[in-house]
């Protein structure tokens, strides 16, 4: 007795949609830094177009730089790292306020992270 065992897989007319995927966000720090810098060089390139984020845009680039001398201190000295991986988290998330703002123009002052919403 032979058995199509694939009759019963008859596509659906109506498939579900693959959901769109979103770009996922950076966890590790090197992926933070390096998106903080291909999104500062995006900014410089088009600059003449993008001059009304350049406040935010300087504010990153002092984020970034503030990043990498943190994580150069966090590395050389293990016995303070606590502090310092506190320092260095507290900067990270000034920068990600300030990468948003300049990917998305906000219109707030730079380094206005703690403005009433």
């Amino acid at each position: 007795m032979s058995t199509n065992l694939n009759s019963n897989l008859i596509p659906s007319p109506d498939p579900t949609p693959q959901p769109a995927k979103k770009k996922a966000r950076p966890s590790a720090f090197a992926d933070t830094l390096r998106d903080w810098e291909s999104l500062l060089s995006a900014v410089e390139d088009q600059a003449s177009v993008l001059a009304p984020v350049d406040p935010h845009r300087a504010a990153l680039a002092d984020s970034l730089e503030k990043a990498r001398q943190s994580k150069t201190l966090q590395e050389s000295r293990a016995a303070s790292k606590q502090g310092t991986t506190q320092t260095l988290k507290a900067i990270v998330v000034e920068g990600k306020d300030r990468a948003r703002r300049t990917a998305w123009g906000d219109p707030g002052p730079a380094g206005d992270h703690d403005r009433a919403a």
